[in-house]
């Protein structure tokens, strides 16, 4: 089957996307990345990190890892390439990740407990 974890796909014309099977950095990088992401959760709290992703309408519905095809994957692919709108909302929730400033967050927090 697929031996890769994350990989991206960019083409002249065409936005980037995300296909992830590692959807616990894969999702962190997905919001961050401003760009759709094409999820295939297989354990854990997997499906509910491609469920979110969906809902936000960054993503097309997610490919259970046991549905997994060419025909699936092709199908998620056209699909985040045609959408205007799964484009437009991965960049809307990548500018309100952004303004969240996560790691001066953290960094604040980890002070506050070690200092």
């Amino acid at each position: 089957m697929f031996q890769l974890e994350h990989f991206q796909l960019e083409h002249f014309q065409l936005e980037h996307f995300q296909f992830e099977f590692n959807l616990k950095v894969g999702t962190v990088a997905a919001l961050a990345s401003g760009v759709p992401c094409i999820a295939c959760p297989i354990y854990l709290d997997q499906p509910a990190n491609a469920q979110q992703l969906f809902r936000l309408g960054m993503s097309p519905a997610p490919i259970p890892f046991s549905q997994l095809t060419s025909d699936t994957l092709t199908s998620a692919v056209k699909e985040v390439l045609n959408s205007e709108l799964m484009k437009k909302r991965a960049k809307e929730v990548k500018m309100e990740v952004d303004k969240k400033d996560g790691v001066a967050n953290a960094i604040a927090i980890v002070k506050k407990f070690l200092c």
